[in-house]
């Protein structure tokens, strides 16, 4: 008797009528991951660990060459962006070393953690929040000399930032 109730209820389920086959996997294309704008996005702790574990790893910072002369990552590299070398700079840089990339606020800087990817590296790693994700995190800013800088000016550093890419109101 239950049998019969669910073999009807099933017929009457329209949805099941919709519902595609699976696709013959000999017609699915084959997936090139040079091709795919893939990244890892990590936290703050996510990159911290990353940059100490590593000992070969590129932490790229984006943000303009005064932002990072004022206060900058553990190991950051300065790369600018936009600038009209970025793509041959990133050229000699080794593609199997992992890039751990940054920058501020700013939606356009995102573009070129996806140039990153588009040019061929795969271990590539976005720090979420950016410059001031790290500072208001706590973790440790330096200066162009390698000194770390004091936390207040490290959170004047994330706030000018903040202020900078802040919308402002009509």
């Amino acid at each position: 008797m239950m049998l019969a109730i669910l073999t009807a209820l099933s017929g009457c389920n329209r949805h099941l009528d919709i519902i595609p086959d699976a696709p013959n996997p000999e017609d699915i294309p084959p997936t090139d991951p040079y091709q795919m704008p893939l990244f890892y996005q990590i936290s703050t702790d996510q990159a911290e660990s990353l940059i100490k574990n590593n000992q070969e790893i590129y932490v790229l910072d984006f943000r303009s060459s005064e932002a990072f002369a004022a206060g900058h990552l553990p190991k950051a590299i300065s790369l600018p962006w936009p600038d009209e070398n970025f793509v041959e700079k990133l050229g000699a840089i080794d593609h199997a070393i992992p890039i751990l990339g940054y920058a501020d606020l700013t939606p356009e800087l995102f573009n070129a953690i996806l140039k990153v990817r588009e040019i061929g590296f795969l271990n590539v790693h976005w720090l979420n929040l950016g410059f001031s994700g790290w500072v208001d995190d706590k973790k440790p800013v330096f200066d162009p000399e390698g000194n770390q800088l004091p936390q207040e000016k490290a959170d004047e550093l994330s706030a000018a930032e903040k202020a900078a890419v802040a919308p402002t109101a009509p």
